[in-house]
């Protein structure tokens, strides 16, 4: 049986007592964001004590149903680059088009001291948050650690390997240079692999093409099968057809 290759069998960030962020009382904290996770979040972080002073969307302040939040486009912040050294950046865009290295390369161009994304998020306040499609925390990694690494035996072709590499160091590494890159057009689909043997297998889900991949294994929910090895966001107004690249 292959195993995964380090950092990836690990399953840890360098360092295994990294802890993950959460806000000390009082922390200066910028959201990025203007979605239904983002609300979600903005509630959390205030529970926890954050002072959130506005939030970042390109669509700055067209963006509504952010409370009292008021809403910037991302450079055009009512704080100073040295003000914001001192400011802790947090993502709250959760869904299947947002380019996760893009955004977190772009809050540390502005200057905030610290960036923290969906999944060291999740960490620390996945209590709060609740259920959210993928997310889990690294302990539900560590506790299917076998089969997890018995999957990377069962993708038929290389892009299918390597994207289910990348996902496991995104969600456990905290990596954003691993996340999937959002792509327009149909999911990659080795001409080799008969359509017509993934209609009838057991990966089959309602996945957005380009993005997303999942499997099963016996006696694993469903859920928790996505959990490991898929990546599912909040259901989105869409017409495209979903697909799906993983046979066993």
């Amino acid at each position: 049986m292959r195993t995964l290759a380090a950092p990836e069998r690990d399953m840890r960030v360098p360092g295994e007592n990294v802890t993950p962020w959460r806000p000390a009382l009082g922390e200066r904290v910028v959201l990025y964001g203007g979605g239904a996770f983002a609300r979600s979040l903005l509630t959390v972080l205030r529970n926890a004590g954050a002072n959130v002073l506005f939030a970042l969307d390109r669509r700055g302040g067209t963006v509504p149903g952010l409370d009292d939040l008021r809403v910037h486009a991302p450079g055009s912040e009512p704080i100073s680059h040295d003000e914001r050294r001192s400011c802790t950046a947090v993502v709250g865009v959760f869904n299947r088009d947002a380019d996760v290295e893009r955004i977190e390369e772009l809050l540390r161009s502005l200057g905030y001291g610290r960036v923290v994304g969906v999944p060291e998020l999740y960490e620390s306040l996945g209590a709060a948050l609740g259920e959210r499609f993928w997310l889990a925390g690294r302990d539900f990694y560590a506790a299917h650690r076998e089969r997890i690494e018995a999957a990377a035996d069962v993708w038929a072709d290389a892009a299918s390997r390597d994207l289910f590499r990348s996902l496991l160091r995104f969600r456990v590494d905290w990596d954003s240079s691993a996340a999937p890159r959002p792509a327009d057009g149909a999911q990659y689909f080795p001409v080799e692999i008969s359509r017509a043997r993934v209609a009838g297998s057991v990966a089959e889900r309602k996945l957005s093409p380009s993005r997303y991949t999942s499997i099963s294994w016996p006696s694993t929910s469903r859920r928790h099968g996505q959990r490991a090895c898929g990546r599912s966001t909040e259901p989105a107004a869409s017409s495209r057809t979903p697909s799906v690249s993983v046979v066993s």
